[in-house]
């Protein structure tokens, strides 16, 4: 009989140290939920965080783009007006050195200074 006693107060240790260790699991288990969890909204905020960095960024891009194409529209014009600029100034040099030589902006003129 005590040899039972001794068997069954062995028996409700080990189903006390068992039901710690379950308690003690249980408390790591639910400690382990809130770290996911806290994770879990730290994730969710970084992904809002980055999706608004990408709209910002994606919107300052298209402005960028935009200033850009307005510039290359702006070199090309101002490339066109060179352009014109060194025709009309080749021309009027040209014009220059003829009226050096005493001839007119006359057309006819040009019969005069040949014949000279």
């Amino acid at each position: 009989m005590q040899r039972q006693l001794d068997e069954k107060q062995a028996e409700l240790e080990k189903e006390a140290e068992s039901e710690a260790k379950l308690q003690q699991l249980e408390r790591e288990l639910q400690e382990k939920d809130t770290d996911v969890h806290e994770l879990r909204r730290k994730l969710d905020a970084i992904q809002i965080s980055y999706k608004k960095e990408m709209v910002k960024e994606k919107a300052q891009n298209k402005s960028f783009q935009k200033q850009l194409q307005a510039l290359r529209a702006d070199n090309e014009l101002l490339q066109r007006k060179i352009r014109d600029s060194s025709t009309q100034s080749f021309f009027l040099s040209q014009k220059d050195f003829f009226n050096q030589d005493g001839v007119t902006n006359d057309p006819k003129s040009i019969f005069n200074y040949c014949s000279q």
